[in-house]
């Protein structure tokens, strides 16, 4: 609740300060602070952070599960060794 808090302040602070203003506008991370209407705004300055984020959770999910497969193939190809021998 209390990050809420920050980015509401922060966000709200972008919106009111003309140098944050103008140093968002030149940031090409952050979204247009710039509104056609009065309505929320669509995209957070997180946005680009929560994207890179997630893939790279999914490229973890990736390897790990790739990790296991291979683990898993080769404990059953030495078990296929060891009792295709008797």
């Amino acid at each position: 609740m209390v990050l809420l808090q920050l980015f509401l302040q922060l966000w709200a602070e972008f919106d009111t300060d003309p140098v944050l203003r103008n140093w968002a506008a030149k940031t090409p991370l952050l979204p247009s602070l710039s509104q056609s209407d009065d309505s929320a705004p669509r995209e957070t300055i997180f946005n680009k952070l929560v994207s890179m984020y997630h893939d790279t959770v999914t490229r973890s999910q990736d390897m790990i599960v790739q990790l296991v497969c291979t683990e898993v193939e080769s404990g059953i190809r030495a078990y296929h060794a060891a009792t295709s021998d008797q």
